[in-house]
């Protein structure tokens, strides 16, 4: 075989070489024990001759080497982002005896409300009521970014300023280098910082004992440096100040209100408690203290807050399970049609080497051994492809986290050396085995003559056919699901949405920049440009802000809809559409009373038609620097519905007020020109007003667009994956149709013979392949209807799968197929039947 050429090549004679090989191989029969117990010798051996092998057939092992590397690289990339995933808040000491305080509401809608909000009273009254609670920690995080001015520095703008109670270090396990636990969050007016952020403000200096100034109000002390919060806690702060300062500087009037859900609470149980029992007593609590309670309060484990939350208001986003299964379903099946690429192509090459095989037999090697050398070969080249993968991973690990927008690290040594153990192995059982056996259960004539599979009839579910079908199951099933994502991204761009979102410009305000004054003079001077339409203020963006909700009075009714500040450009900013009556006018000074109302509000107060809600008197309990009061007035106008929100969630009913103090955000209706220049135009308009601090602007259609983030990293996922996996597939298919060919070359060259044309024989060849994507688009398409209908549930706007959706991926297949195999099928039928058939 091999061993004889190779010695040829090196300067021996054929007998020379022949003799060298019998000398190799035959034992003579008292030394056969010592041969046969010098196991470390043979293993020895027999990694020599599998490094030979892939030597000798560089355009094979190029083949099945790229498609192992692919697929164990993508298989093990998605694992590790599934293990980041899955990781999260498990560092905790107290993880598994750790629960979030989560509600419930019913809507008039007759939906239910699901957010992670509760009640500042809540925790305490916990504690103090139910001997099953250990533990409370109460956070409260503003949706806007906060002023922070370190002691004689410059202003920074805070997104990452949490309050919370002093039991955090007790009940969570993150690290405090600096400071007592116990004592740095005991006291109002106190502040924790994270290394960064330390280093950011004060540099190499101690920062404790130091302040910083909150909204150029409240001074707080610098108590404690803590480590920056892991990338894998669903809980993420630059500062942490303590809860009990919300009570004495500001919030004074709402802190202690049960009924406002505003905050986060969790609690610790004490071993061997009932999660339920505890809920139970909750729910008692707040039954006992909210009059007309409709609220549902239940216990989230700290282990499912960031897999499958999937509630409003969370602190941090959280990943839907459907994702993480698909992102595991799709790692599977790209590993699967790795192996099954590798054992075709093997199949196919080991073809070549039966001859091999029957010499060693006559020289006599038994089926232990043969068995044992294929399955050596197959161990290296699976540990080959490893070292591979590994050393491409550790390259992509940048580009995915770009990608992933997160902090993916490989695991620590040991980890991956036990693991790569268990992969190698479990490879090397699965992929190597299949040839192994049938390369030791060849009889020694027809592998002499290379008639193996001569006589052999066809079995109708055989391992090849078995494997097919399976790689076209996986290759049907990602382009589908890329078909019914696309469909719904393209709903999600293409939706209306009431409002006109393009080229405009959102401006975050601080409280610093609340000067009636200069407030103005800034929306007086950008509404001068010539680029600019319009410019509008308002308490909230429309890119899908975390929205205020109040009780709202009728003569007949209360019903808890939206409340959304605005001013009187707002409407004409955003182009929404009036249905009924008029917008907020500067002529009418009782406006800044009155309302408006979208038609989802006008239907839930009963006013049908919708127009009968002009001039119907309205109320809410609003509240100002002195504290709540009644604001009354009356409706004068109805707009159409608008999307405020992301379309996973259904309209809102709205209602539109008038209150300076509350707006946030001054939105600029930019003209369909160079928004390079426009920035430039903007930024040093506020620079001259607000020189003390920078702009800090987005668009609002890029804000959101970026609500479906994770939907779009899937379609790219499931798009990438599914070009992948035909990738993989056209190796896998090119060695299938090698391995046909080089079995029916002869058939070829008799049917050529015979009058068969070349179109004939590649017919003759596909129609298996064909039948086989059908069997697999049958099996895998109601799977496929069932895994896309659950992530379709998502959305309170969902497409319905289309039937071009299904059959597409089944005609591209088709035609996928029929081009990869033509090639290897055709260059068989136009071979001179003479060259094949001339030893017959």
């Amino acid at each position: 075989g091999e061993q004889v050429e190779d010695l040829i090549e090196e300067g021996y004679t054929f007998q020379e070489a022949l003799k060298t090989c019998i000398s190799e191989h035959v034992v003579p029969t008292n030394q056969r024990m010592y041969t046969q117990l010098n196991l470390f010798t043979m293993l020895k051996s027999y990694f020599k001759l599998g490094l030979r092998s892939l030597s000798r057939n560089k355009f094979v092992t190029v083949l099945k080497l790229s498609g192992l590397v692919l697929g164990t690289t993508i298989f093990l990339a998605l694992l590790l982002h599934i293990y980041h995933e899955k990781s999260y808040d498990q560092f905790h000491a107290n993880k598994d005896s750790i629960y979030r305080i989560v509600t419930e509401r019913p809507t008039k809608q007759g939906d239910i409300s699901r957010t992670a909000f509760s009640g500042a009273p809540w925790g305490p009254a916990l504690v103090e009521e139910i001997p099953e609670v250990l533990n409370t920690v109460r956070f409260m995080k503003y949706r806007l970014p906060v002023s922070i001015r370190p002691e004689d520095q410059e202003q920074f703008l805070e997104n990452g300023l949490v309050w919370a109670d002093s039991s955090f270090f007790s009940v969570f396990s993150f690290d405090l280098l600096i400071g007592n636990p116990r004592k740095v969050l005991s006291r109002p007016d106190q502040v924790v910082l994270t290394e960064s952020t330390a280093y950011r403000y004060f540099g190499s200096e101690d920062p404790l004992g130091k302040q910083i100034i909150y909204e150029d109000d409240v001074v707080l002390t610098v108590t404690g440096v803590m480590r920056d919060f892991p990338s894998n806690s669903h809980i993420q702060a630059d500062l942490i100040g303590s809860f009990s300062t919300l009570g004495k500087s500001f919030w004074f009037n709402i802190i202690d209100n049960w009924g406002i859900r505003y905050y986060y609470t969790y609690i610790q149980l004490r071993d061997d408690t009932s999660p339920q029992v505890v809920q139970s007593k909750t729910q008692d609590i707040l039954d006992s203290r909210i009059p007309e309670n409709t609220i549902s309060a239940s216990l989230q484990s700290l282990n499912q807050i960031h897999l499958g939350g999937n509630r409003n208001d969370e602190l941090t986003p959280n990943v839907d399970k459907t994702s993480i299964a698909i992102a595991f379903i799709i790692g599977l099946l790209i590993m699967m049609m790795s192996i099954i690429n590798y054992i075709n192509l093997t199949s196919a090459s080991t073809l070549k080497r039966t001859k091999e095989v029957g010499m060693i037999k006559v020289m006599g090697s038994n089926r232990w051994l043969i068995f044992l050398r294929f399955v050596s070969e197959s161990f290296v080249f699976c540990l080959l492809a490893h070292v591979l993968s590994l050393i491409l991973l550790y390259t992509l690990i940048p580009y995915l986290n770009a990608f992933l927008e997160t902090t993916l690290s490989m695991p620590s040594l040991w980890e991956i050396s036990l693991f790569l153990l268990f992969s190698i192995i479990v490879l090397t059982v699965l992929s190597g085995t299949y040839t192994a056996l049938r390369m030791s259960d060849l009889k020694i004539i027809p592998s002499l003559k290379g008639d193996i599979y001569k006589g052999q009839p066809k079995q109708l579910f055989s391992l090849r056919r078995i494997l097919l079908i399976v790689q076209f199951i996986a290759c049907i099933g990602l382009i589908t699901s890329s078909f019914i994502i696309t469909d719904q991204m393209e709903l999600f761009f293409n939706q209306d949405t009431g409002f006109k979102k393009e080229n405009v410009l959102a401006i975050q305000l601080s409280n610093t920049n609340q000067e009636f004054g200069r407030l103005t003079e800034l929306k007086n001077r950008l509404s001068g440009l010539e680029s600019v339409e319009s410019v509008a203020l308002s308490s909230h963006h429309m890119g899908g802000d975390q929205l205020y909700s109040s009780n709202y009075y009728t003569s007949s009714d209360s019903i808890n809809m939206g409340r959304l500040h605005i001013d009187y450009e707002f409407l004409q900013v955003y182009d929404i559409e009036i249905m009924a009556g008029r917008g907020f006018s500067l002529l009418n000074a009782a406006d800044t009373s009155n309302f408006i109302i979208n038609k989802q509000a006008a239907s839930l107060f009963g006013f049908e038609p919708f127009y009968e809600a002009i001039d119907q008197p309205l109320s809410y309990s609003a509240q100002n620097d002195e504290g709540r009061y009644l604001k009354q007035g009356r409706v004068i106008g109805v707009v159409n519905d608008f999307n405020f929100q992301s379309l996973h969630h259904d309209i809102r009913p709205m209602v539109m007020d008038i209150q300076p103090p509350r707006n946030h955000f001054l939105s600029v209706k930019l003209e369909n020109v160079n928004h390079r220049s426009n920035l430039e135009k903007v930024e040093e308009i506020w620079s001259g007003i607000f020189p003390e601090e920078s702009l800090n602007y987005f668009f609002i259609e890029d804000r959101f667009i970026s609500q479906y983030k994770a939907e779009s990293q899937t379609q790219l996922m499931v798009k990438l994956f599914g070009v992948l996996s035909i990738l993989i597939a056209a190796i896998g298919l090119l060695g299938l149709t090698y391995f046909d060919t080089l079995i029916r070359i002869k058939e070829i060259g008799i049917r050529k013979i015979l009058g068969s044309s070349s179109f004939q024989i590649l017919r003759l060849f596909t129609k298996e392949y064909l039948l086989l994507i059908v069997v697999g688009f049958g099996l895998v398409t109601p799977f496929i209807v069932w895994l896309m209908n659950n992530w379709l549930q998502n959305f309170a706007y969902r497409i319905d799968i289309s039937a071009f959706s299904l059959i597409a991926p089944l005609l591209l297949m088709i035609g996928f197929v029929v081009v990869s195999t033509s090639y290897t099928i055709l260059k068989a039928a136009h071979t001179n039947p003479s060259k094949t058939l001339r030893n017959e």
